[in-house]
């Protein structure tokens, strides 16, 4: 996790904050001693109370499921924590296991820890191998507004349906997005797809029009998408134009006739 705060550098310190390592077992009972230990080190970064306990939420889901799922099927292995604070100011964090990887099934509970990382942050990254996952998260320092009653009025100018086939998502998007709504169409895409870990199908053809906005939220969504290891295909109405070239940089699109 990356949180940036402004107007606090390593020379506001008299002394550069300490490296945050933490080694334990996969244990549940870990968990309320890495969480404290965390705090306390949050707190003495700068942080103010309420953006540690947000960056606390976020690191928390990041560690439970290191704990919980990556060595399931076999004895507990090691989790690595790592805090460091930059000369920017900039703190980051990185869980780490040893354990394999489990899917997310759409329609479901799990993967819904995915898109709450995201939610506390501004972005998530997860690197899987044979050797284990990484999850890296991104902050702002402020904390960010609730979607409120502007989400709701986006949600009824477009409508978004919905299809689970094998592991597969097929979400269909109609109605019209316009200016301020772009984050809450990315919103629901992401929920649809378990933080975009799911790969995803995003069906643009029942648009009343094509707007910047919407390809903005869908850029948002594939970027989001791709950090988390996950992809995306869009379809849209029309031949290929200029318009979507900055979303074909990280999806792949398929121009309906």
């Amino acid at each position: 996790m990356i949180l940036r705060r402004s107007g606090l550098t390593s020379a506001d310190r008299s002394e550069p904050l300490r490296p945050f390592v933490a080694d334990e077992r996969a244990e549940p009972e870990q968990l309320i001693s890495l969480r404290s230990r965390l705090a306390r080190w949050l707190r003495d970064s700068g942080c103010g109370t309420e953006r540690v306990e947000t960056v606390l939420l976020a690191a928390n889901e990041a560690i439970s499921n290191a704990i919980e799922h990556a060595y399931a099927d076999t004895e507990p292995g090691p989790v690595h924590i790592r805090g460091q604070v930059l000369p920017d100011g900039t703190i980051r964090i990185a869980v780490a296991d040893q354990g394999s990887w489990r899917p997310a099934q759409p329609g479901g509970y799990r993967g819904r820890g995915i898109l709450m990382m995201q939610e506390c942050g501004d972005t998530v990254w997860i690197v899987r191998s044979s050797y284990g996952t990484v999850v890296t998260l991104t902050a702002r320092p402020e904390e960010q507004p609730e979607p409120g009653a502007a989400a709701a009025a986006c949600r009824d100018q477009f409508q978004l349906r919905r299809q689970f086939t094998d592991g597969h998502v097929v979400a269909k998007v109609t109605g019209t997005v316009s200016a301020g709504c772009e984050a809450a169409l990315a919103r629901e895409l992401l929920a649809a797809s378990c933080g975009g870990v799911a790969p995803m199908t995003i069906d643009l053809t029942g648009l009343s029009r094509d707007t910047e906005h919407a390809r903005d939220a869908i850029q948002q969504t594939a970027q989001a998408a791709r950090r988390v290891g996950g992809s995306t295909t869009l379809v849209v109405n029309g031949p290929r134009t200029d318009a979507w070239h900055r979303v074909a940089e990280v999806s792949e699109i398929i121009h309906s006739p």
